[in-house]
């Protein structure tokens, strides 16, 4: 069995294959603001912490804009200051242009399996902050972002600030994540099959 979770239910083989991010779709656009701009996309519940995005902005020089819906975001939207923009559900078209817009892809998330939002924004051009955790501490670093320590508000804004003033090759750093890596990969599982 192929999956991109660490360990399966069953008393089964199984290989770890990442979700590859599609780096030919994914890339970096022009970008046109002159001003700061940091964002998350992905689903607003309660696992993404997006009131810990909101409160870490509060102290930032950026305007921060979240895309996505869910029960969370209601509440987390009349909390938020002025520097704090929503944006409802986006087309996966229109993605790699808002990557591209952002300065930093900021995320408090500590529900994903891989986290490809992140990842994403790494193909467009775009840095990463996250939380030291799952899956983080494996994707983002070395490259491509900085992780911060989980629920420590003033190291995630220490972190976005320093992200805001470091040149990045992202694209360069995620390329073991790419859809073209993933289908390499699943061709050797199967030529060793084969042989075996």
């Amino acid at each position: 069995v192929i999956t991109n979770t660490e360990e399966g239910r069953r008393d089964i083989e199984t290989v770890k294959l990442d979700a590859g991010v599609d780096m030919r779709f994914f890339q970096p656009r022009e970008k046109e603001e002159e001003e700061k701009v940091i964002g998350y996309s992905g689903r607003a519940s309660s696992e993404k912490n997006l009131d810990k995005v909101v409160e870490m902005s509060k102290e930032i020089d950026a305007k921060l804009i979240i895309v996505g819906e869910g029960p969370a975001r209601e509440k987390v939207e009349a909390d938020a200051p002025e520097n704090v923009k929503f944006r409802d559900f986006m087309d996966r078209e229109k993605l790699p242009e808002y990557y591209s817009r952002l300065d930093v892809f900021v995320t408090a998330s500590t529900g994903d399996t891989l986290g490809l939002s992140p990842l994403e924004a790494n193909a467009c051009g775009t840095p990463v902050v996250a939380p030291h955790t799952h899956p983080f501490d494996k994707t983002v670093g070395d490259g491509n972002g900085y992780t911060y320590r989980l629920n420590d508000i003033e190291d995630f804004r220490e972190k976005v600030r320093k992200a805001l003033n470091t040149e990045w090759d992202t694209r360069k750093a995620i390329r073991k994540y790419s859809l073209e890596t993933s289908i390499e990969r699943i061709e050797e599982i199967y030529a060793d099959l084969e042989v075996n």
